[in-house]
């Protein structure tokens, strides 16, 4: 599922979500992702498309959320937290930018109250 915010200029936000795996197992979860054209960051359109994938992604029956950030990107990492993101560990030397590994800190939402399947 893809969301979007425009303008009268044109697209300014979107966030998508997709299977975070083909295995069955892995089923309910879906892997996400943000963008906000540079000029619109900070004006609250990437809350207003990342809190939108959220409401469609729990109406579509999904169980979690998830991605991944850069440690360094203060910003992401207050959004995340702010619509109920968890940080959970650290991918080391995950994502490659500019030709250097970095590492991409790990983020997760439950979007359904809880199951008695899980053990806890």
């Amino acid at each position: 599922m893809i969301l979007g915010e425009t303008e009268e200029t044109g697209p300014v936000a979107f966030a998508a979500s997709f299977p975070y795996s083909a295995r069955s197992c892995y089923a309910g979860i879906g892997e996400f992702s943000v963008y906000v054209r540079r000029d619109y960051r900070g004006r609250g359109a990437g809350r207003a498309v990342l809190a939108a994938l959220i409401e469609a992604a729990t109406a579509a029956g999904l169980h979690k959320l998830t991605s991944r950030v850069f440690p360094e990107n203060a910003a992401s990492r207050v959004l995340l937290k702010g619509l109920g993101f968890d940080e959970i560990g650290i991918h080391r030397r995950h994502g490659k930018l500019d030709g250097v590994w970095r590492e991409c800190v790990i983020v997760e939402r439950l979007l359904d109250t809880g199951s008695a399947e899980y053990p806890g």
